[in-house]
């Protein structure tokens, strides 16, 4: 996956006081995203329907995880006033929430059918299913919300780039109407840069159009040499796993590693072992966990055995491998690892 610069991100996790054990097993997960360097710290707001908490914690934080339980939904009719404060903010776009269920709700004890779930974000979490207390995906899912924070960072100048591209590449297209002999590398150039944009920004619908228009474009020209096929594929598979489109980036990442040349995986093991990867997250969302535990296996040989892959590209694949171990219980495998 994308890696992101360690950045001051303020998160803080909400949470009922009976639900503390739970949100130790959440805990492990945070301190992955420190090691990862997609945040350095976090705060924690412990709900108890005796003690009001303090709002400022809401105020402040750029991203709020909510642990939402039975226990949660009682807390927070003790507590109307900080949660109202929390969907003015959610919705006026000052905070990015991130409904985590612990279980099935009962939904009419306060407004929270109107948030999203993390990784669906365009479905109501009210139609969200549970995964019981599995919080593999979250790390992912605070991720995006990071870079959807660094979006919000971006200055005008940022926008302006784009908007010369966006008309660089109208321009190419009218010109290819008019009959002028603007070339097909243009126009793939142009798309590339509108697809690094929008996946920078966590536009992955906007990038899947520009990255599938890219691929068509390089699939139908002559001459085009088949490591840019390759990476183009890469980058669409990529786009779609983000978008949770599983069927469409397995048949990508498929399709990359069968025509990855191997002058290619000897040049750039970094690139190998990263679809590796890739395709072992997607292959553990799909439940096929002996798939996903030899990819990720892969991916750490490849990694140990290469001095120029960056450690958290190793201490990643080691951490997915130990989820999708414990998923299959192999707890003497994951005592081995660590």
């Amino acid at each position: 996956m994308s890696t992101l610069k360690q950045q001051k991100v303020e998160i803080c996790i909400v949470y009922a006081e009976e639900d503390t054990s739970i949100f130790d097993v959440f805990e492990v997960h945070l301190r992955s995203l420190i090691k990862h360097a997609i945040c350095q710290q976090w705060t924690c707001l412990r709900l108890n329907a005796a003690r009001k908490p303090d709002p400022v914690v809401i105020k402040d934080a750029q991203i709020i995880c909510l642990l939402m339980s039975d226990h949660f939904m009682d807390a927070v009719v003790e507590n109307t006033a900080v949660f109202e404060l929390l969907l003015e903010r959610y919705h006026n776009g000052s905070v990015i929430v991130m409904p985590i269920l612990l279980h099935e709700l009962i939904w009419d004890a306060w407004r929270a059918s109107e948030l999203k779930a993390c990784l669906e974000r365009s479905r109501p979490i009210i139609t969200w299913l549970a995964e019981e207390h599995d919080f593999a995906y979250v790390q992912e899912g605070i991720e995006i919300a990071c870079e959807q924070l660094e979006v919000r960072s971006q200055r005008e100048d940022s926008f302006a780039f784009y908007l010369s591209v966006q008309d660089m590449y109208e321009s190419v297209l009218s010109d290819q109407a008019g009959g002028c002999t603007k070339t097909d590398d243009d126009t793939i150039t142009c798309l590339d840069m509108l697809t690094t944009f929008y996946v920078r920004r966590a536009l992955y619908v906007e990038a899947q159009q520009t990255a599938q228009r890219a691929l068509r474009q390089r699939q139908s020209m002559s001459g085009t040499k088949r490591t840019e096929i390759v990476a183009s594929m890469d980058k669409l598979a990529f786009i779609e796993l983000r978008l949770g489109h599983y069927d469409a980036a397995e048949d990508l990442y498929k399709q990359v590693l069968t025509n990855e040349p191997l002058t290619e995986r000897s040049i750039a093991p970094s690139i190998h072992a990263g679809r590796l990867n890739n395709l072992g997250v997607l292959y553990q969302r799909k439940a096929y966990y002996a798939e996903a535990q030899a990819l990720f296996q892969r991916a750490i040989e490849i990694a140990e055995g290469e001095r120029d892959i960056e450690d958290h590209s190793i201490v990643r694949s080691i951490n997915n491998l130990i989820s999708v171990l414990k998923i299959q219980g192999k707890d003497s495998e994951i005592a081995a690892l660590q």
